[in-house]
């Protein structure tokens, strides 16, 4: 299950106290190495071709395994440039916010880890990636 940053539940807790809005105008996810904290991202593949890509969620949804969690999923295929070396076992993930500063939102596992070797191409295909609060 995800974890969200400090920096998030801070941002919800203000906007639900109307102290400011919350606004996200893209989702970008990054394959990591190593865990991810509240403050920092875990350790990206240092290839030349690893880009984080966009990420579409879908509407929340109550969970299959419980009711009373909320789960939103990826809508499309997200699909990572080919790997120009080995990026390793990728088992962990992040999601980070599109606007000025990129702000890292959330943290997590796959339930599945993704392992690139050199002329790979990693896939986290539609519905894999899932994000639970509740």
């Amino acid at each position: 299950m995800p974890n969200m940053t400090e920096k998030l539940t801070s941002t919800i807790l203000s906007a639900i106290g109307g102290k400011t809005t919350l606004s996200v105008p893209s989702l970008y996810i990054g394959l990591f190495l190593t865990p991810g904290t509240d403050y920092y991202p875990g350790r990206e593949p240092s290839d030349s071709a690893y880009e984080r890509q966009t990420v579409a969620l879908s509407s929340p949804q109550p969970a299959d395994d419980n009711p009373g969690c909320m789960i939103v999923t990826n809508t499309k295929d997200i699909i990572f440039p080919a790997a120009s070396s080995s990026w390793g076992r990728l088992p962990y993930y992040g999601i980070f916010s599109g606007g000025v500063p990129v702000t890292l939102l959330f943290t997590g596992e796959l339930d599945t880890p993704l392992t690139v070797n050199r002329w790979d191409t990693a896939i986290i295909p539609a519905g894999r990636l899932k994000i639970r609060m509740g």
